[in-house]
């Protein structure tokens, strides 16, 4: 049983284009950004939504996996000294094989890429973090508050850090991310699009 630590999360085969990260990270660039400054911003527009959609997404990917792989944990391996109970037979149940080795080596990475953007993108990843261990804590608890964490993590912040970081104007980047927070919340009605099926905790590539 293997899984992904990359989250992209486009839709470019759905339309209207399905309310994702990558689209929102983009959103609140383009709110920051003058036009012509875009083409002069590419390199650093590419490192950002690598951050929030990507790897941010993996994040989401790992904290939630265990609510879209019911019915098919991990086999837990034979260890002789392992109690039932014990919290490493917890996560070798629950949990895809590297998902401790990999989760420490994708935050380290995010840490990594966002103390080399700067102290802007570094403040939002240890947001993004905390929202994910919350989201994570409620996904065991209390799985139907999930919904208003993931639109939190996955559609608010990515908005404000691609506003933010750029320098956007604060009043303007909370309307717009209420705004896409709330086609989030339209685009999920069955009666609206009844054709789509929204899976926030899909596979990443």
């Amino acid at each position: 049983m293997t899984f992904s630590l990359w989250h992209v999360d486009v839709h470019l085969n759905r339309w209207p284009w399905q309310p994702s990260a990558f689209w929102a990270t983009l959103i609140g660039v383009l709110i920051a950004l003058p036009w012509p400054q875009l083409r002069t911003h590419i390199r650093e527009i590419l490192w950002l939504l690598l951050v929030t959609d990507a790897l941010w997404g993996g994040w989401w990917f790992l904290a939630t996996w265990h609510l879209s792989h019911r019915g098919t944990e991990a086999s837990l391996p034979f260890v002789p000294y392992m109690r039932e109970h014990a919290p490493w037979a917890f996560l070798h149940t629950h949990f895809p094989p590297g998902a401790l080795s990999g989760g420490l080596l994708l935050t380290g990475l995010i840490f990594y890429l966002s103390y080399r953007w700067g102290p802007e993108l570094l403040w939002m990843s240890l947001i993004a973090g905390g929202l994910a261990l919350l989201g994570w804590w409620v996904s065991w608890v209390s799985p139907r508050w999930l919904k208003g964490i993931s639109l939190l993590y996955g559609l608010a912040l990515p908005l404000w850090t691609g506003g933010y970081v750029f320098g956007g104007d604060v009043k303007v980047l909370t309307g717009a991310a209420i705004g896409v927070v709330v086609l989030a919340l339209l685009y999920s009605r069955k009666d609206v699009w009844p054709e789509v099926q929204v899976d926030s905790n899909r596979p990443g590539l």
